[in-house]
C-alpha cells in the first residue's frame, strides 16, 4: 500500500542527499559522518516505500535498522563536532562562535 507522505519523504530525502553529497566532497570527517547518516536515512525512507510492495517483513526490519544506524551516526557526528569546538583543559583558547 502506497501512502503519499512516504513518497514525499522519499523525494525530500533524495533531494537533501544530493545537497549533502555536494558538501561531502569538501568536508571533514564530521561532514562525512553526517552524509553517511543521511544515506541511511534515505535508505530507511526507501525501505518504507518498498515494504508496501514486496517482502514487508524484511523491508520493515531494514527500515528500522536504517533509522537506528542513522540515529547513531548523527549522535556520533554531533559529539565529534562538539569535541572539536571545545577548548582543551589547559588551553586558554575560546571556542569559535559563528553567529
Amino acid at each position: 500500500m502506497l501512502q503519499e507522505n512516504e513518497v514525499i519523504n522519499l523525494i525530500m530525502s533524495f533531494i537533501s542527499l544530493l545537497i549533502i553529497a555536494h558538501f561531502c566532497r569538501k568536508g571533514t570527517a564530521v561532514v562525512r559522518n553526517f552524509s553517511i547518516a543521511f544515506i541511511f536515512l534515505f535508505s530507511a525512507f526507501l525501505c518504507t516505500v518498498l515494504e508496501g510492495f514486496v517482502w514487508p517483513d524484511l523491508f520493515n526490519s531494514l527500515e528500522h535498522l536504517s533509522f537506528a544506524i542513522a540515529g547513531l551516526l548523527f549522535t556520533v557526528s554531533c559529539l565529534l563536532l562538539r569535541k572539536k569546538d571545545l577548548p582543551e583543559e589547559n588551553s586558554n583558547d575560546q571556542p569559535d562562535c559563528h553567529f
